[in-house]
């Protein structure tokens, strides 16, 4: 693992070295460290910079993106591209520059041409990192406790590594109602792409509450694809995150919206049935990478 102090001069010296022609350079993220690779690799090769910012909020209004080496790293790329249409409308005019769309998305390969809503459960499912702080995973499962009485037949199926913290509030409510132990489902990270698409394809409902995403999460087009009812947070990608009809939102902290949402649409199964065809049509239409 290089140190972060060397990042800088390292690709730097990557491309110093290196013998073959480069169609593209691709950057993740606005790092300061690109600076040096950028400047040298306009100088040297004769091709193009793209640069995918990975952007929320947060991030775009601490840059100071006046001062360099931000403003010359904006400058050195050829296509600047953000995941989300209202971050995309004001990074152009903050920067004074086009800003290109480009959603986090699939491969077409993983697209099931020929899905079915029988496979379909009572579930709703969140796969990521489950934590108290950013990922706001606690929400979840305080709302989800609250109405499973109502709905026994529904579960809250969480993916991946988890904090401690985050296990001992799950087995705060085991305690207090012993019937969540099969409602409410901690697994831990899944490693088998096709098991975790399993669970995606079973799931009515894709659920997250996260306080703060980059850009729009990976996980939101993997729900889609699946034809999953979507429940958001207003993160900063929000408005691409389901097709009109196939979704819902919240504001970050409204827990009586979020539970409303839920409510409905764990007894409202027209809703996700619904779901299922508009997401899948929005996901075909808008996030295949081949596009």
């Amino acid at each position: 693992m290089i140190p972060r102090e060397q990042w800088a001069d390292y690709l730097v010296d990557y491309l110093k070295n290196y013998q073959g022609r480069i169609d593209r350079l691709f950057c993740f993220g606005l790092y300061p460290d690109y600076g040096p690779a950028l400047a040298y690799f306009k100088e040297h090769f004769n091709s193009k910079i793209i640069l995918k910012l990975d952007a929320n909020s947060y991030w775009m209004d601490v840059i100071n993106y006046q001062e360099s080496p931000h403003q010359e790293m904006i400058t050195a790329c050829d296509l600047i591209s953000c995941e989300g249409r209202a971050m995309q409308n004001y990074l152009a005019k903050k920067w004074n520059r086009p800003i290109e769309l480009i959603r986090n998305g699939f491969q077409l390969k993983s697209f099931n041409s020929q899905p079915s809503f029988t496979l379909k459960e009572n579930i709703i499912l969140n796969v990521g990192r489950q934590e108290v702080g950013r990922k706001n995973t606690a929400t979840l499962i305080k709302v989800f406790a609250q109405l499973a009485p109502d709905c026994p037949d529904w579960k809250l199926i969480l993916i991946g590594t988890y904090e401690p913290a985050i296990k001992a509030l799950v087995e705060f409510y085991y305690h207090s109602n012993p019937q969540l132990k099969k409602q409410l489902l901690l697994t831990g990270p899944i490693a088998d792409k096709k098991m975790l698409e399993e669970y995606y394809a079973k799931a009515k409902v894709f659920a997250t509450a996260s306080h703060l995403e980059g850009g729009s999460p990976n996980v939101v087009g993997e729900a889609l694809r699946n034809g999953c009812y979507l429940i958001t947070s207003k993160i900063d990608a929000w408005q691409d995150a389901f097709a009109k009809g196939a979704g819902a939102s919240f504001d970050h902290g409204d827990l009586a919206t979020l539970e409303a949402h839920m409510r409905q649409v764990m007894s409202t199964p027209s809703l996700s049935r619904q779901a299922f065809e508009l997401n899948q049509a929005y996901a075909l239409a808008e996030l295949p990478y081949e596009k």
